[in-house]
């Protein structure tokens, strides 16, 4: 009956060190994403005759704003990438 016992405890543990990855492996995702767009907005800042089509006609105002929200989001996503990486080493 202990064995059957460790072997539930020892599924469990597998399938939450699972979870925790797999929202960790997001957060990167999300982190790899969002840094790409915020070197966007800044290549759209600092040489507009480089930046993507899309953020051409944007004002400094706008693409200084979405730049705001998209280090929000980068907190965010940094915060929920160290908590899961902290579940995994613990």
């Amino acid at each position: 009956a202990a064995r059957k016992e460790d072997r539930k405890a020892e599924a469990k543990a597998r399938e939450a060190a699972a979870a925790q990855t797999k929202v960790a492996r997001s957060a990167e995702a999300e982190i790899a994403r969002l840094t790409t767009r915020r070197d966007e907005i800044d290549r759209a800042l600092f040489d507009p005759a480089a930046a993507l089509p899309a953020d051409r006609g944007r004002t400094a105002s706008d693409l200084m704003q979405e730049r705001g929200r998209t280090e929000t989001a980068l907190g965010t996503a940094e915060a929920v990438w160290l908590e899961a990486s902290a579940a995994l080493e613990g």
